[in-house]
């Protein structure tokens, strides 16, 4: 049987002790990724970064793992499992009613199984944009600069060699901290930096106009529904006649709430292959050793990473949608840190949840495109409270919705004044209606047996 709890080939047992090698993730001072700040000298103006106090750029600790199998949530989904319709899909659910529970009862179907995700990976890319902003304030902490672009210069002199080469086998980059990949663009870098206070305090946030103060803006001075009609405007322009003087803030809304590949492509590239793999492998949601997890290779704009011996996690027969990979386990372990406020930082989670909230549409201007867990749940199954979603699907004949992946945080009332909330990962499921069936089914099993 293909639950987590009983593994087959394709759901090899899951090593819960094992760590990454300690040359895996390098950080600042060659440590691991979980090597916290170790104070020395605060450098002066201008001098070398490695005389400051040392910060790993990566997240320092792995997401909490999915404990076995809940065996009350095993008896209510194994049916569905072993439907013929579903019984070789992948499929993960976990009940979030107490997120932050050290025990959350998890089901998984074919759960351990690379898969492709489409553009449901993009929130690799969001997630380590969290991470970096994360991790840049905290090596700005205390940290004396002659500006904010010497502060910047500082911290890129210390993180350039563990960051570019964090995965030896793929081609080295970096984020882009200091000035624009994009030819011809008035972009510049992922961080807008002020100081804030006394001397060697510096608040940290990703370029905005709104954040500048350009009250000229067009988008970030307009009301929520004008903001929203905007990016819908944008998003359907030509690759070609898409603003080029988006800051990063605005590109990374249009990416992750409209699903944009071309503003994708320039938040992948400012953050770099490098950096998304080595959060993803820090925060435990990608196995190197496994070869498992959440990958992401492509920056859906039509450029790849590579690299000398680099390999794409999945089937070769999967050919090259292995660059925009998944496990269902790997997504749910984002879901449930995202609804417990655990990824990244309290902060970071709320906001992430708002750039995926597809709630209510009178609410923008986050909603993009359509979740389709949401439309599979629709009106008659219970209304729905709050719905958190990024979806990957290609378009097959007729529009029809192919190769379809949803992961979403549901909340929604059951008719007798209570609530629930679970989490659903859905990957590559071969159509939308084979999705709407299989939704609806964990929905009414989930709903039965607590409600």
């Amino acid at each position: 049987m293909p639950g987590p709890t009983t593994p087959t080939p394709d759901t090899p047992t899951r090593n819960e002790d094992q760590v990454l090698p300690q040359d895996a993730i390098a950080s600042a001072d060659g440590a691991t990724p979980d090597a916290s700040v170790a104070g020395e000298k605060a450098a002066t103006p201008g001098t070398a970064a490695s005389s400051s106090p040392k910060v790993s750029p990566f997240p320092a600790k792995k997401l909490a793992e999915l404990a076995p199998g809940d065996p009350d949530l095993q008896k209510r989904l194994d049916p569905i499992g072993k439907d013929k319709r579903f019984a070789t899909l992948s499929f993960a659910v976990a009940l979030l009613d107490d997120p932050t529970s050290p025990r959350i009862p998890y089901f998984g179907w074919y759960d351990e199984k690379q898969k492709f995700g489409a553009s449901l990976v993009k929130i690799a890319a969001m997630t380590a944009a969290y991470a970096l902003r994360d991790a840049v304030q905290r090596a700005a902490e205390n940290r004396p600069a002659d500006g904010a672009e010497d502060l910047l210069k500082q911290i890129t002199a210390a993180w350039t060699e563990p960051v570019s080469n964090a995965l030896p086998e793929g081609k080295p980059d970096f984020p882009n901290l200091l000035g624009s990949n994009l030819a011809g663009s008035s972009l510049k870098g992922i961080f807008a930096v002020s100081p804030a206070g006394d001397e060697g305090q510096w608040a940290i946030d990703f370029t905005s106009k709104q954040i500048l103060a350009d009250t000229t803006d067009p988008i970030a001075a307009m009301n929520p529904s004008k903001r929203r009609d905007r990016y819908s405007d944008i998003n359907d322009l030509a690759d070609s006649a898409k603003p080029k003087d988006l800051k990063f803030r605005e590109r990374m809304e249009l990416m992750i709430g409209w699903s944009d590949n071309w503003f994708a492509g320039t938040c992948i590239d400012d953050l770099g292959f490098q950096y998304i793999s080595g959060c993803m492998r820090a925060l435990g949601l990608f196995d190197p050793q496994r070869q498992l997890g959440l990958w992401l290779s492509s920056n859906y704009a039509h450029r790849t990473w590579s690299g000398k011996g680099l390999k794409l996690p999945g089937d070769p027969k999967d050919g090259d949608k292995r660059y925009q990979g998944a496990t269902a386990r790997a997504i749910m372990r984002f879901l449930v840190a995202l609804a417990a406020d655990k990824l990244i930082s309290e902060t970071a989670s709320q906001e992430m949840r708002q750039l995926i909230n597809k709630t209510d549409e009178a609410h923008p201007p986050f909603v993009g495109v359509t979740s389709l867990v949401k439309k599979a749940l629709g009106t008659a199954r219970g209304t729905i409270r709050e719905i958190d979603s990024k979806v990957g699907y290609l378009l097959g004949n007729k529009n029809l919705k192919v190769n379809c992946s949803d992961c979403a945080i549901v909340t929604r009332d059951l008719g007798n004044g209570g609530t629930k909330r679970y989490g659903i990962v859905v990957l590559n499921i071969p159509d939308e209606n084979v999705l709407t069936a299989l939704v609806q089914a964990i929905d009414s099993a989930l709903t039965a047996a607590h409600a």
